[in-house]
């Protein structure tokens, strides 16, 4: 149920704001002593740390909400405002660098959700290449992206996608069909310049 899930994510960033709120009042009030200080800019995201202690750490839930919140508005078919969320994230200075990836995979199911191919391979070329996200979703992405540049009639990166899938050892069907479309991308590739002969 996408309301449902809308509505829990809303309130987890609600109350993320909240408690920001109240903590830059009461810095405020320590550092001014009274005086007022220039408003500072809204920060969404919420700062993870890196290294093992990253690793260790509990992980935020806002950034997670955020983004899920965002796929909740594509199922919803409102993609202007899962866009909306997503900008919020990509220009927040708190915005958590092992994240990119994430962001990016979210960027990719709006840019599916309205047809832009173009932005799509863009966002899942950085998700198939971020070590930071599992394995089986960067053989999804990494195989995804080999379909749409496939379809885009960019025939060698296409094959460097699917390349990329084999490199993350898919499964078995995935793994042949990933061998077949290099084969398919070497043909439509020197049909297109001419040397079919090279194929042969």
């Amino acid at each position: 149920n996408y309301e449902n899930a809308s509505a829990a994510f809303k309130y987890i960033i609600a109350e993320k704001q909240k408690n920001v709120k109240e903590q830059l009042k009461k810095e405020r009030a320590k550092q001014s002593g009274g005086k007022k200080e220039p408003t500072k800019p809204k920060m969404f995201a919420t700062v993870e740390p890196k290294g093992i202690k990253g690793a260790l750490a509990h992980k935020a839930a806002n950034n997670e909400a955020m983004m899920w919140l965002a796929r909740t508005f594509v199922a919803e078919g409102k993609p202007q405002l899962a866009q909306m969320m997503l900008d919020l994230l990509r220009n927040d200075v708190n915005f958590p660098e092992q994240l990119e990836g994430r962001l990016a995979l979210e960027q990719a199911n709006i840019d599916l959700q309205t047809n832009n191919l173009h932005g799509a391979a863009e966002a899942l070329t950085k998700v198939m290449n971020d070590q930071d996200i599992n394995k089986n979703t960067r053989i999804r992405a990494s195989f995804l992206n080999g379909q749409i540049l496939q379809r885009l009639g960019q025939f060698d990166k296409s094959s460097e996608a699917y390349a990329k899938a084999l490199d993350l050892h898919p499964n078995l069907d995935m793994s042949f069909s990933a061998q077949m479309a290099i084969a398919m991308n070497s043909l439509k590739d020197s049909t297109a310049k001419g040397d079919v002969n090279s194929v042969l």
